[in-house]
Protein backbone atom coordinates (compact mmCIF):
# COMPACT_ATOMS: atom_id res chain seq x y z
CA UNK A 1 0.00 0.00 0.00
CA UNK A 2 1.44 3.38 -0.98
CA UNK A 3 2.03 6.01 1.65
CA UNK A 4 -0.22 9.03 1.55
CA UNK A 5 0.99 12.60 1.88
CA UNK A 6 -0.41 12.68 5.42
CA UNK A 7 1.67 9.63 6.37
CA UNK A 8 4.83 11.37 5.13
CA UNK A 9 4.06 14.70 6.84
CA UNK A 10 6.45 13.95 9.73
CA UNK A 11 9.49 14.76 7.55
CA UNK A 12 10.12 17.52 5.04
CA UNK A 13 11.59 15.69 2.08
CA UNK A 14 15.01 16.96 1.10
CA UNK A 15 15.39 19.22 4.14
CA UNK A 16 18.89 19.16 5.63
CA UNK A 17 18.53 17.49 9.04
CA UNK A 18 22.06 17.50 10.48
CA UNK A 19 25.73 16.75 10.03
CA UNK A 20 27.78 13.65 10.80
CA UNK A 21 31.45 14.32 11.65
CA UNK A 22 33.42 11.95 9.43
CA UNK A 23 37.19 11.62 9.84
CA UNK A 24 39.59 13.25 7.40
CA UNK A 25 40.59 9.76 6.26
CA UNK A 26 36.99 8.89 5.28
CA UNK A 27 36.54 12.21 3.49
CA UNK A 28 39.83 11.72 1.61
CA UNK A 29 38.71 8.26 0.45
CA UNK A 30 35.37 9.73 -0.64
CA UNK A 31 37.12 12.48 -2.60
CA UNK A 32 39.32 9.90 -4.34
CA UNK A 33 36.31 7.69 -5.17
CA UNK A 34 34.48 10.73 -6.56
CA UNK A 35 37.41 11.73 -8.73
CA UNK A 36 37.67 8.18 -10.10
CA UNK A 37 33.97 8.24 -10.98
CA UNK A 38 34.30 11.64 -12.64
CA UNK A 39 37.32 10.52 -14.67
CA UNK A 40 35.42 7.41 -15.81
CA UNK A 41 32.47 9.60 -16.85
CA UNK A 42 34.80 11.91 -18.81
CA UNK A 43 36.40 8.88 -20.52
CA UNK A 44 32.91 7.68 -21.52
CA UNK A 45 31.90 11.17 -22.71
CA UNK A 46 29.21 11.13 -20.00
CA UNK A 47 27.28 8.52 -22.02
CA UNK A 48 26.87 5.95 -19.24
CA UNK A 49 24.35 5.66 -16.46
CA UNK A 50 24.06 9.08 -14.79
CA UNK A 51 23.83 7.44 -11.33
CA UNK A 52 26.27 4.74 -10.22
CA UNK A 53 25.69 2.54 -7.19
CA UNK A 54 28.37 0.70 -5.26
CA UNK A 55 28.56 -1.59 -2.26
CA UNK A 56 29.62 0.15 0.92
CA UNK A 57 33.41 0.54 0.84
CA UNK A 58 35.77 -0.91 3.45
CA UNK A 59 37.03 2.57 4.35
CA UNK A 60 33.58 3.62 5.60
CA UNK A 61 33.10 3.09 9.35
CA UNK A 62 30.34 0.60 10.28
CA UNK A 63 26.90 2.19 9.85
CA UNK A 64 25.88 1.61 13.47
CA UNK A 65 28.73 3.90 14.61
CA UNK A 66 27.49 6.99 12.76
CA UNK A 67 23.89 6.63 11.60
CA UNK A 68 21.71 9.37 13.15
CA UNK A 69 19.34 6.81 14.69
CA UNK A 70 17.94 9.10 17.42
CA UNK A 71 17.20 11.82 14.87
CA UNK A 72 15.54 9.33 12.52
CA UNK A 73 13.44 7.94 15.37
CA UNK A 74 12.36 11.49 16.24
CA UNK A 75 10.90 11.86 12.73
CA UNK A 76 9.30 8.40 12.80
CA UNK A 77 11.81 6.51 10.67
CA UNK A 78 14.35 3.71 10.96
CA UNK A 79 16.71 1.93 8.56
CA UNK A 80 14.90 -0.77 6.62
CA UNK A 81 16.58 -4.05 7.67
CA UNK A 82 15.31 -5.77 4.49
CA UNK A 83 17.22 -3.48 2.12
CA UNK A 84 20.93 -2.84 1.73
CA UNK A 85 22.52 0.62 1.98
CA UNK A 86 24.60 1.66 -1.03
CA UNK A 87 27.12 4.27 -1.96
CA UNK A 88 25.69 6.38 -4.78
CA UNK A 89 27.57 8.73 -7.07
CA UNK A 90 26.61 11.04 -9.91
CA UNK A 91 28.12 13.78 -12.01
CA UNK A 92 24.61 15.18 -12.38
CA UNK A 93 21.24 13.69 -13.16
CA UNK A 94 18.07 15.25 -14.56
CA UNK A 95 14.77 15.08 -12.67
CA UNK A 96 13.76 11.44 -12.38
CA UNK A 97 11.90 8.89 -10.25
CA UNK A 98 13.74 5.72 -9.19
CA UNK A 99 10.90 4.00 -7.32
CA UNK A 100 13.35 1.54 -5.73
CA UNK A 101 13.13 2.14 -1.99
CA UNK A 102 10.73 4.92 -1.08
CA UNK A 103 12.18 6.97 1.76
CA UNK A 104 15.97 7.12 1.76
CA UNK A 105 18.49 8.63 4.16
CA UNK A 106 21.18 10.39 2.09
CA UNK A 107 24.47 11.13 3.86
CA UNK A 108 26.80 13.19 1.70
CA UNK A 109 30.43 12.07 1.55
CA UNK A 110 31.64 14.38 -1.21
CA UNK A 111 30.09 17.18 -3.23
CA UNK A 112 31.85 19.37 -5.73
CA UNK A 113 29.21 22.08 -6.28
CA UNK A 114 26.24 19.93 -7.34
CA UNK A 115 22.78 20.85 -6.09
CA UNK A 116 20.26 18.28 -4.80
CA UNK A 117 16.64 19.17 -5.50
CA UNK A 118 13.37 17.59 -4.38
CA UNK A 119 10.17 19.56 -4.05
CA UNK A 120 10.92 22.98 -2.61
CA UNK A 121 14.23 21.86 -1.10
CA UNK A 122 17.41 22.75 -2.97
CA UNK A 123 20.90 22.65 -1.52
CA UNK A 124 24.58 22.28 -2.27
CA UNK A 125 25.46 20.00 0.61
CA UNK A 126 28.75 19.60 2.41
CA UNK A 127 30.31 16.27 3.45
CA UNK A 128 28.56 14.81 6.48
CA UNK A 129 25.26 16.61 5.93
CA UNK A 130 22.22 14.37 5.74
CA UNK A 131 18.60 14.51 4.63
CA UNK A 132 15.69 12.22 3.78
CA UNK A 133 14.24 12.08 0.29
CA UNK A 134 11.66 9.92 -1.45
CA UNK A 135 12.91 8.12 -4.56
CA UNK A 136 9.28 7.62 -5.67
CA UNK A 137 8.97 11.37 -6.27
CA UNK A 138 10.90 13.53 -8.76
CA UNK A 139 14.40 14.50 -7.61
CA UNK A 140 17.63 15.52 -9.28
CA UNK A 141 21.25 16.40 -8.70
CA UNK A 142 21.99 19.43 -10.84
CA UNK A 143 25.49 19.93 -12.16
CA UNK A 144 27.23 23.13 -13.18
CA UNK A 145 29.84 23.72 -15.89
CA UNK A 146 32.60 23.42 -13.28
CA UNK A 147 31.19 20.71 -10.97
CA UNK A 148 32.50 17.17 -10.89
CA UNK A 149 30.84 14.59 -8.64
CA UNK A 150 28.35 14.03 -5.83
CA UNK A 151 28.83 10.98 -3.60
CA UNK A 152 26.57 9.85 -0.78
CA UNK A 153 25.50 6.86 1.24
CA UNK A 154 21.87 5.94 0.59
CA UNK A 155 20.16 4.04 3.42
CA UNK A 156 16.64 2.76 2.67
CA UNK A 157 14.20 3.69 5.44
CA UNK A 158 10.82 2.60 6.70
CA UNK A 159 8.33 3.96 9.16
CA UNK A 160 9.00 2.91 12.74
CA UNK A 161 7.53 -0.43 13.67
CA UNK A 162 4.62 -0.25 16.08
Amino acid sequence: MAETTAQRAFVTLGLLQGTIPFSTDVLDHARQASLRQYEAAVDADFCGDPVETYSLPDWLPPLQTWLPLAELTAIGLEPNPHEQPEMVGTCGVDPHVDNNHGLVLAVVLYNDDLKFHQGRQRHVTSPGQWFVFDDRLPHQVKDTPSSTCYLCIAVPLRQLSS
